[in-house]
C-alpha cells in the first residue's frame, strides 16, 4: 500500500526523475544534512542509502516498495519485472542464472550489468554468460526498501561493467522493533510437446530487527523450495546417426516418441524427451547492522550466508518400445538411424552444491558539512562447492568439478565536497578510487562414483585472476539557476594474471596482461520550466575480459566455447537525450518522459563460431551499434489516491556493424535484442485493506543465433515473440496479517528465450508483520 509519507514525497520529486538538483554523491548521503538545500535534495531522492555514492542524478526508472508489493515478487530478481527496457532471463523460479538484459546488452552479456545492494557489489564478474548472473539469492524480497536502475556507463563512480544497466538496490533497516513471518507457495502445470508436468515451488521467511540508541539491526532467513520446470528438451540431429543395415548393433527400437523437427538453425532432428526438472533448495541467513557512531560518523555492515544445492535426475524419455517401456540409453534405432544415447551429454545426470559468504562494510563521516569521507570494502567467498556429472543415465562413474578457490574483493574510497556557497569548485565535487579483484580455480575429476563424489584421476584444472583500479573525479556546475554540468573523469589500471589451463598431461601457463584506460563522461540538465526538464548525456567506457572468458574453456548449449586470453576490452561510446514533464493527471501527480540513445560499442565480447578456424570461441565482434527510442509514464496517487500506473513502450534496433571473425554478419540483427519492449503495471485499492494490480508484458522478435538463421515457427531453441499478463490481489486480514493471490502467465502462453519459460504459475502468500 502506498504510505502517506511517499506520496508526499513522490508529489514534490515526481517519482525520482533522472534530474536530481544535487551531484550524483550528496544526494544519496545517509548522513542527516544541515543546510536546507542539501535536505531538499535528499527529499527528491527518498533514499535512506547505506552508501553516499549512487549515481540518481543519471538513472532512468526507479522501483518503489508500494510498486513491489503490487508485484508477484517471489524472488529478488522479480522486483525488476515492469522497469523499462530491462529483462531478467529466469527459466523457473529460483533460477540461479538470472541474467539481466537491457537496451543493446543481452542476457548473455552479465558482465555488462553491476548490482549493488546497499553499495556492495553482488554482481559476479567472474564471467558473463548465464552461468555469472547476479546473486539474487542474497537479496530477500521483503527487505528490498527501492531500486534504481542507470542505462548506460554515465557516472565515473563505476566501471564500464555498468555499459548496460547499473542497479542499486536500498535495502530496508528499521527505526524501531519489527519482525516478520512470511510463507509463499507456488504452483504451475507446465506442458510442452509431450511433457505435462505438475510443480510446486515453496518460500518461507521470517525477518527481525530494531533500533536501540543509536544501533539499529535486521536479521533476515529465507528458505526456497523449487520444483522447476525443464530447461531442455532432449535432441539429436538426424545426420548424426548411423543407417541401419544388417549388421548394425541395437539395443531398442523406438516404437514411438521422436518428434522430427528443424531447429533454430535449420538442422533437421529429433526430439525424444526432456531434461530433468529443476529440485533446487536454497537458504539465506543474512544480518545487518547500522551504527550511528556520533552525529556526524556512521558504519552500515553486512553479512549473509546462502547454501544452494540443484538436482537433475529425473530425465524424460519419448522413446517407447513396442512394449510400451521407456527408453533413456543405449543404441536406439528411431526410422532408418541408430543414435547412441550414451554418448549424449545432455542427458548427463548432475549435481550442484555450494556454500557461500558475502561481507561488506561502509564507514561514513561528515566534515564542517562540506566534506563527506567514504570508505567501502567488502568481498564473496565460495567456502565449497562442486558438480557432479555422470558420464551417462543409470552409470556410476562421472566427473566431479570442484571449486577449489573463488570469489572477488571489493574496495573503495569516495571524497564528496559540496560547498555552502557558489564556488568555482561547483555544486558538487567528488573524488576517489576503487578497486576489485576477482579470481576462479576450479578442478574435474574424473569420477568412478559421481553420485558419492569420489575423485579420481585429475581431467582439467582451470585458474586465473584479474584486477582492476581506478581513480575517478566527477564535478557539477551550475549555470545560472536553470542549467547543470556533470563532467567525469574515469582512470582504469586492469590486469590479467596467473592464468593456468591443465588439459590431462597439457599445461598452458599464460602471461599477464595489462590495459590502462581513460573514460570521460557529461551531462547537461537543463530546466526549461519546473515542470520540463531536458538531459543530454555522453560517455566513453571500457568493459574488461572477465578471468572465464579469458582462461576457462565450458560447454554452454551443448557446444564447447573456448576461452581467448587475448580478448580485447569493449570499447563504448554512448549518448542519449531525454525531455520530461511533469504535471497533475485525475487528482495524482505523474511524470512522462521520452529518451533517444546510442551505443557503439567496438571490440563486443560475445561467443560466436569462427569461420576461419571452424570453432566457438569467446571472441571480439568489431563493431555493434544499437539507437532508440523509450517512452516511460509513471502516475501515483490518481482518483484520490486510488491509482497508480507505471508504462513504458521502447523501440530499438541492434545492429553488427563489423565483425571479421565471421564477416556474413555484418548487417544482422545482434542476438536477443528485440525491437519492441513494452511494460505495464496498473495497482487499484478500491478499499483501504484491498489492493489489485495487473501487470503486462511484451516482447517482440528477436534472433538467438547471429547469423540470424533462426526466423522459422518458434519451439525449444527458438525466440519467442511473447505478450504476458499477471494478476496479483492483496488483502489487509488484521492489522498484522496480509493475504495475497497471483497469477502469472494468465494466458497460459508457452515462451522458449531458448529454453522454455514457466506457464501460467498460481501463489498464494500469507505475511504476518509488527511494525
Amino acid at each position: 500500500m502506498l504510505t502517506h509519507s511517499l506520496q508526499t514525497i513522490v508529489g514534490r520529486s515526481l517519482l525520482l526523475t533522472p534530474l536530481a538538483l544535487a551531484g550524483p554523491a550528496l544526494a544519496q548521503t545517509v548522513l542527516q544534512p544541515e543546510s536546507p538545500t542539501q535536505l531538499e535534495e535528499m527529499l527528491v531522492t527518498a533514499r535512506k542509502s547505506a552508501t553516499a555514492a549512487l549515481p540518481i542524478n543519471v538513472a532512468a526508472d526507479s522501483v518503489e516498495r508500494s510498486q513491489i508489493e503490487a508485484m508477484n515478487v517471489i524472488n529478488a530478481e522479480d522486483a525488476l519485472r515492469y522497469v523499462s527496457n530491462v529483462q531478467i532471463r529466469k527459466r523457473y523460479i529460483g533460477d540461479a542464472n538470472g541474467a539481466p538484459a537491457s537496451r543493446g546488452t543481452s542476457a548473455p552479456q552479465a558482465a555488462r550489468s553491476q548490482v549493488l545492494m546497499d553499495g556492495i557489489p553482488i554482481s559476479n564478474l567472474l564471467g558473463s554468460g548465464f552461468l555469472y548472473a547476479p546473486k539474487w539469492g542474497l537479496l530477500a524480497p521483503d527487505e528490498i526498501e527501492s531500486i534504481d536502475v542507470m542505462y548506460g556507463p554515465f557516472s565515473a563512480l563505476y566501471s564500464g561493467n555498468t555499459l548496460g544497466t547499473g542497479i542499486f538496490v536500498t535495502t530496508h533497516m528499521p527505526e524501531k522493533f519489527e519482525m516478520s513471518l512470511g510463507a509463499l507457495d507456488a504452483y504451475q502445470n507446465f506442458r510442452g510437446y509431450e511433457t505435462d508436468l505438475s510443480l510446486n515451488n515453496r518460500r518461507y521467511d521470517a525477518s527481525i530487527g530494531s533500533r536501540a540508541g543509536n544501533v539499529s539491526w535486521a536479521i533476515y532467513a529465507n528458505h526456497l523450495e523449487a520444483e522447476g520446470n525443464p530447461a531442455n528438451f532432449l535432441t539429436v540431429p538426424v545426420s548424426t546417426g548411423t543407417l541401419v543395415t544388417g549388421t548394425t548393433p541395437v539395443d531398442a527400437i523406438a516404437a514411438s516418441g521422436a518428434i522430427r523437427e528443424i531447429d533454430a538453425g535449420g538442422i533437421d532432428r529429433y526430439l525424444f524427451g526432456t531434461s530433468s526438472t529443476f529440485d533446487d533448495t536454497t537458504d539465506v541467513v543474512k544480518g545487518k547492522v547500522k551504527w550511528d557512531i556520533d552525529e556526524d560518523t556512521r558504519l552500515f555492515a553486512t553479512l549473509a550466508y546462502q547454501e544452494a544445492s540443484s538436482q537433475l535426475l529425473n530425465h524424460q524419455s519419448y522413446l517407447r518400445d513396442a512394449n510400451g517401456n521407456q527408453i533413456i540409453r543405449g543404441r536406439v534405432q528411431i526410422g532408418d538411424r541408430v543414435f547412441n544415447l550414451n554418448n549424449l551429454s545432455i542427458l548427463q545426470l548432475n549435481v550442484t552444491a555450494s556454500r557461500n559468504l558475502l561481507a561488506g562494510a561502509t564507514l561514513q563521516k561528515r566534515f564542517d558539512n562540506r566534506w563527506l569521507i567514504e570508505a567501502s570494502a567488502s568481498g564473496f567467498d565460495v567456502l565449497d562447492g562442486d558438480v557432479r556429472t555422470a558420464t551417462m543415465a543409470n552409470a556410476p562413474n562421472g566427473q566431479v568439478n570442484e571449486t577449489d578457490d573463488q570469489g572477488w574483493r571489493n574496495g573503495a574510497l569516495r571524497a564528496i565536497y559540496t560547498p555552502d556557497a557558489v564556488h568555482w569548485l561547483g555544486k558538487t565535487l567528488v573524488l576517489g578510487t576503487d578497486y576489485g579483484r576477482y579470481w576462479n580455480q576450479n578442478s574435474a575429476y574424473q569420477s568412478p562414483n559421481w553420485r558419492a563424489g569420489m575423485r579420481g584421476t585429475l581431467a582439467e584444472r582451470n585458474r586465473g585472476e584479474t584486477r582492476q583500479t581506478a581513480l575517478f573525479g566527477e564535478n557539477t556546475w551550475g549555470l545560472g539557476s536553470a542549467v547543470d554540468v556533470t563532467l567525469g573523469l574515469r582512470y582504469e589500471d586492469w590486469q590479467a594474471r596467473d592464468g593456468l589451463r591443465t588439459l590431462g598431461a597439457l599445461s598452458i601457463d599464460y602471461p599477464e596482461r595489462s590495459e590502462q584506460k581513460w573514460s570521460p563522461k557529461a551531462t547537461l540538465t537543463w530546466r526549461t520550466t519546473p515542470e520540463l526538464t531536458v538531459q543530454t548525456r555522453a560517455a566513453r567506457a571500457y568493459r574488461f575480459p572477465t578471468v572465464t572468458e579469458l582462461f576457462q574453456s565450458r560447454t554452454t548449449g551443448g557446444y564447447l566455447v573456448q576461452s581467448d586470453p587475448n580478448l580485447k576490452p569493449e570499447d563504448a561510446t554512448t549518448f542519449d537525450v531525454s525531455l520530461t514533464r511533469r504535471f497533475d493527471l485525475a487528482g495524482g501527480r505523474a511524470k512522462a518522459s521520452v529518451a533517444v540513445f546510442s551505443e557503439d560499442v567496438k571490440d563486443a565480447i560475445f561467443n560466436q563460431y569462427n569461420v576461419f578456424q571452424q570453432a566457438t570461441f569467446n571472441t571480439s565482434i568489431g563493431r555493434v551499434l544499437t539507437r532508440g527510442l523509450e517512452l516511460n509514464l509513471a502516475t501515483f496517487g490518481m482518483f484520490a489516491q486510488r491509482v497508480d500506473l507505471d508504462a513504458n513502450l521502447v523501440y530499438q534496433q541492434s545492429e553488427i556493424r563489423d565483425n571479421p571473425n565471421n564477416p556474413a554478419t555484418v548487417g544482422n540483427d545482434f542476438p536477443r535484442i528485440p525491437n519492441w519492449r513494452g511494460k505495464l503495471l496498473a495497482t487499484w485499492r478500491p478499499l483501504e485493506l484491498l489492493s489489485a494490480s495487473i501487470g503486462l508484458a511484451y516482447e517482440g522478435k528477436q534472433y538467438n543465433l547471429i547469423d540470424n538463421s533462426d526466423d522459422r515457427s518458434g519451439g525449444y531453441g527458438y525466440m519467442s515473440e511473447y505478450f504476458l499478463v499477471d494478476l496479483k490481489a492483496s488483502y489487509q486480514l488484521t492489522g498484522n496479517i496480509e493475504a495475497s493471490l497471483g497469477i502469472d502467465n494468465v494466458t497460459d502462453e508457452l515462451v522458449y528465450y531458448y529454453h522454455p519459460y514457466p506457464r501460467r504459475t498460481y501463489s498464494a502468500s500469507l505475511r504476518w508483520r509488527m511494525r
